[in-house]
């Protein structure tokens, strides 16, 4: 079963930076990788009040920009929801992924 749970600034579990935004929702799966909601990455590196729809926008994008293959490594994970906290699938990305191609694309 997957761990969840939210990155608090200064964690010591992971040494990427991603792990010292506040409020990026995480997941660890059975083989130990660690993977990031990737709407709380956008939110937290842009600063967007609607980062579901940014996310919907930036993967059509994607797909007409000739970026599927990193869509396709995208992984869907159970998490909490901001808004409701009900449990939802949710796209999520690895840290190297999720500063290299949100950032990059921000």
């Amino acid at each position: 079963m997957p761990q969840d749970e939210v990155s608090q600034q200064g964690n010591a579990d992971v040494s990427d930076d991603i792990a010292n935004l506040p409020e990026i929702r995480r997941i660890q799966d059975a083989s130990g990788a660690w993977y990031y909601n990737v709407t709380d990455v956008i939110a937290a590196l842009t600063g967007t009040t609607d980062a579901s729809d940014y996310w919907v926008k930036m993967k059509r994008r994607g797909k007409n920009e000739g970026f599927e293959a990193t869509l396709q490594k995208i992984v869907q994970f159970p998490m909490r929801s901001h808004k409701d906290g009900k449990l939802r699938s949710a796209d999520n990305d690895s840290p190297q992924r999720s500063l290299r191609h949100h950032a990059g694309r921000a």
